[in-house]
């Protein structure tokens, strides 16, 4: 164990286990004179364990752009069977980019010991199908990925509760089959009410954040009061799901 330990913004020296600064005093000099006699500091496993992160990102970035360029490069070796438009192409080049990126950061927070989580929107109306295709395909892309990455999924019923073959969300069978990667369901739900379209419409335009909301004059007391509604019935859903320890999906 050497006498001095690397910790962000200076060395902890291990005698008194007290903190010097960089260039702070003469203890800080002291230790230079130690580092100069070819002494060696212990490293800090946190400031370690960072610039591997850093480093296993900028690998990853790097393994991207590789991809991006493969793809590019040749259209055709994307293209989905049953069209071969150029328009398909480039949206199966986007589609495969997307996936591949994707499976690259759910691998590498995963080495650190991070939990990876994609949020992902089903909504009613013309976009119900659209939407619903799209969590299929995060459904395939988390199973080909081997990860243990999960899909929370955002049922927004503005445009009306999505229902498929006259059945609501959680009881189809590709939800069900998949509760091991559907961590679970938050319905944001259609309040039928102008106030509450009006308030949220406020707020999202102006890129506001719920905390913000509370403290501006933009909002009176009914507005605040709607707001915090909307994000209270959210934040119980969210706790709902991630304080469960059981695998079922929750609607």
């Amino acid at each position: 164990m050497s006498d001095y330990k690397l910790v962000p913004g200076g060395v902890i020296y291990a005698p008194t286990n007290s903190f010097i600064a960089e260039n702070s005093n003469d203890d800080w000099n002291l230790y230079l004179s130690w580092l100069a006699a070819g002494n060696t500091p212990d490293p800090d496993v946190t400031l370690t364990n960072a610039y591997k992160y850093k480093e296993a990102l900028v690998l990853l970035a790097a393994q991207y752009a590789e991809d991006v360029n493969k793809l590019q490069s040749n259209w055709l070796s994307a293209a989905v069977l049953g069209g071969t438009t150029e328009t398909t192409k480039k949206a199966s080049v986007t589609s495969a980019v997307t996936a591949r990126k994707t499976q690259y950061l759910s691998d590498t927070l995963e080495q650190f010991g991070k939990q990876t989580y994609i949020h992902t929107i089903i909504t009613g109306g013309q976009a119900k199908d659209d939407t619903a295709n799209g969590l299929l395909s995060l459904i395939d892309m988390v199973k080909e990925s081997g990860t243990k990455t999960q899909i929370v999924v955002w049922q927004n019923d503005f445009w009306g509760k999505p229902l498929f073959d006259g059945k609501p969300l959680e009881d189809m069978p590709w939800i069900k089959k998949n509760h091991d990667i559907i961590k679970g369901i938050i319905t944001i739900i259609d309040r039928n009410s102008d106030a509450f379209s009006t308030d949220i419409k406020i707020m999202t335009e102006n890129h506001m954040t719920f905390n913000e909301v509370k403290q501006s004059e933009e909002f009176g007391l009914l507005a605040r009061s709607r707001i915090h509604r909307v994000f209270n019935d959210i934040y119980a859903q969210l706790d709902s799901i991630f304080d469960s320890e059981n695998t079922e999906v929750h609607g």
